[in-house]
């Protein structure tokens, strides 16, 4: 999974200088640019895995990590619920949150069936 969670990094940096263009660039990706940087869903990505690997508690973990790496492009409802003292209610998303992180639940699971069941905790 190493080699795909880090895949996912690189694609992320790659496209964090574009992510609120329209305009994009890709004979321009160069990642020993400065201006290139992994963002938030990198953070989530990494966090979902971390806690699926080792069976702890999802968003605790979540917020453990994302607290740890503040600037890095959280949206504002996610980031009040990163913040806040408790984890009730859920942070109301405009419904990308779930889709930055799942992609560990994609690598870890042996079959059709856990995978769905894996991406379904992470959401």
């Amino acid at each position: 999974m190493n080699n795909h969670l880090l895949s996912a990094a690189i694609g992320d940096i790659c496209g964090s200088v574009y992510e609120h263009l329209s305009i994009k660039d890709y004979n321009g990706v160069d990642l020993r640019n400065p201006r290139h940087y992994y963002t938030d869903d990198t953070v989530c990505s990494f966090a979902v895995a971390e806690a699926l690997l080792y069976d702890i508690d999802i968003v605790q973990n979540l917020r453990d990590r994302c607290r740890e790496d503040l600037n890095r492009g959280y949206g504002a409802q996610f980031l009040h619920w990163l913040m806040a003292d408790d984890v009730e209610p859920p942070y109301n998303s405009f419904g990308n949150g779930s889709s930055m992180r799942v992609s560990a639940a994609g690598f870890m699971a042996k079959d059709e069936e856990e995978c769905v069941r894996l991406a379904t905790k992470t959401a």
